[in-house]
């Protein structure tokens, strides 16, 4: 009863990555940087956060995936750059 699966997040709004985006920074618009770079480079608009990773931990810890192994899936919004 062992199920292995594989979690890709994809870029993901935390502390450390905060430095790495330029957030915080603003345009002449007063647009945050990040938003605009994430709209380039996803379909889903803006950041993932740590709580879209944890939902995913949290659903294949439960019972309702009991029957999904062997799978690698991709919380990134729908990314088109793999970094």
């Amino acid at each position: 009863n062992i199920r292995v699966n594989v979690i890709r997040p994809g870029q993901i709004l935390t502390p450390g990555a905060t430095g790495n985006l330029g957030i915080g920074t603003q345009n002449q618009q007063g647009h945050h940087i990040f938003e605009k770079w994430f709209d380039k480079i996803q379909i889903v608009p803006g950041p993932g956060y740590p709580e879209d990773v944890a939902n995913l931990v949290l659903f294949l810890a439960s019972d309702e995936a009991r029957f999904i192994t062997c799978e690698m899936i991709n919380v990134d919004g729908g990314c088109a750059v793999k970094i």
